[in-house]
Order: C-alpha cells, then structure tokens, then sequence
C-alpha cells in the first residue's frame, strides 16, 4: 500500500469518529429541548402540585424526578460543550501537525512543509483518530447516562401522577 492509499485510510478513519461526535451532540441538542421543555412544565405546575398535594409520597416522587431531571440536562450539556485539552489527551499530543489550536499559531508555510512529511503526518493523524475516539467515548457515555437519567425521571413522573390520581 502507497502513502496516499495508507493516508486516505487514515482520513475515512478519522472522519467517520468526526460523524460520530456530530450525531452525538445533535441527539444531545435534541434530547436537551426536550429535558428543558419538560423542566419549564414542571417548574410551571410546581406551586400548583405541591399547594393541592397532600401525599408525602407524592411529593418525594416529584422531588427525585425533578434532580434525575436536572442531571439529565447536565449530562446532555456536557455532551456539546467544546473543552480544552484534557490531561489525557495532552499525554497523547503535543504541538500537532493536525490540531486546530496548534495550527492557529503556526505559519501557512510551517503547515505547508509540516503536512508534507509523511510520516509525522501519518503520525498525527493516528494520535488525532486517538483524541477523537476518546472524544466520541466520552460524548457517547454521557448521552447514554443522560437518557437514562431522562427515562427514569419520566417514569417517576408518570408513578407520581398515578399516585397522586389513585391513591
């Protein structure tokens, strides 16, 4: 296999994890709207509940769905925020041929002349295949624990709402 085949498998690599982490953070956006809809429809009807509520049960239930709520929404923030490079990454690469942040500083003619060593160059695209898979892990853990936390906090709704109904 040539350099150019070897590199452009390295792209198709790198830009199916890019997918990824976009899919990621656009179920997140979504389920975000939502958790914050859900949130503004509680806080809404609070005073109302607890003011007509008189079954303690009830209202412990309302209690732990309103924080698995909110959890739910860290967790689904934390998914889009752009971060820095964590200490983990920073292990893996320093001062990359690849690396938006280190290109920003750098000359048009030091990337030109940088890019064009192959081997560097193959050896920042698999340190950056790295960085973006631990990224896509990271993302993808806290949208499945933020789903979670959003199902449990809508399944102690609906159990409120029929304790509060039936009991």
């Amino acid at each position: 296999m040539d350099d150019k085949e070897v590199t452009n498998k390295y792209h198709l690599i790198l830009e199916q994890i890019k997918r990824q982490i976009d899919s990621f953070d656009a179920k997140a956006n979504i389920l975000l709207a939502i958790s914050g809809i859900l949130s503004t429809v509680s806080v809404s009807l609070l005073p109302v509940t607890i003011k007509h509520s008189t079954q303690l049960s009830f209202l412990i239930l309302l209690v732990i769905y309103t924080f698995l709520l909110i959890g739910s929404i860290f967790s689904f923030i934390l998914v889009v925020i752009p971060r820095k490079r964590s200490k983990k990454i920073k292990k893996i690469q320093t001062n990359s041929n690849l690396y938006y942040w280190d290109l920003a500083d750098a000359e048009p003619s030091e990337i030109r002349t940088e890019i064009q060593k192959v081997d560097l160059y193959h050896d920042d695209l698999t340190k950056q295949i790295k960085i973006n898979s631990m990224v896509a892990k990271r993302k993808h853990k806290l949208l499945v624990f933020g789903i979670e936390l959003l199902i449990v906090s809508l399944l102690l709704m609906f159990i409120a709402i029929m304790v509060h109904v039936f009991v």
